[in-house]
């Protein structure tokens, strides 16, 4: 077993085993991860988790593997469940545009004026949703992250 030397906080040298530093980063990031409230912060965690899976594959490191995977599956089904819970975004349909022929509105004298009237308004901060693009995630990883939620908790059986 590989063992490395670190320094404590008395600074007396001690010998300690990788599997052991790996598992105290494991159960560090297991917490984080319970406790992240936010997609993007699940999202930074599973993406540092996938760059020392692609590292460790490249050092030969199965051991570390391994326990990278677990980390970044964990923090998918994590991302899973935030975007399950999560109010989703509004798309153009719901500001006044109709989808159809794809012609854009007529435009009135009154439309202008208003505009113009909005333009010099103070500026309203949006509070909608940001969307799957805004949080740096794509629909294929959004679905599947939620997929991993049925392995956990499949949905109950109907009575017949």
């Amino acid at each position: 077993m590989n063992s490395i030397s670190i320094m404590d906080e008395v600074g007396a040298v001690a010998c300690v085993s990788q599997t052991e530093i790996t598992l105290a980063h494991y159960q560090r990031m297991c917490v984080a991860i319970a406790e992240a409230g936010a997609v993007d912060e699940v999202k930074d965690i599973r993406d540092r988790a996938l760059a020392l899976e692609e590292y460790s594959k490249q050092a030969k490191n199965t051991e570390l593997e391994a326990v990278v995977v677990r980390i970044r599956i964990r923090a998918e089904r994590r991302a899973g469940e935030l975007l399950r819970d999560m109010e989703k975004a509004k798309g153009a349909a719901e500001f006044g545009w109709k989808r159809g022929n794809g012609a854009l509105p007529r435009l009135t004298e009154q439309d202008v004026t208003d505009d113009v009237a909005a333009e010099q308004a103070e500026p309203v901060q949006p509070t909608s949703t940001p969307t799957l693009a805004q949080l740096g995630i794509s629909k294929q990883q959004s679905s599947r992250w939620q997929k991993l939620l049925l392995h956990l908790h499949p949905p109950p059986a109907a009575s017949a």
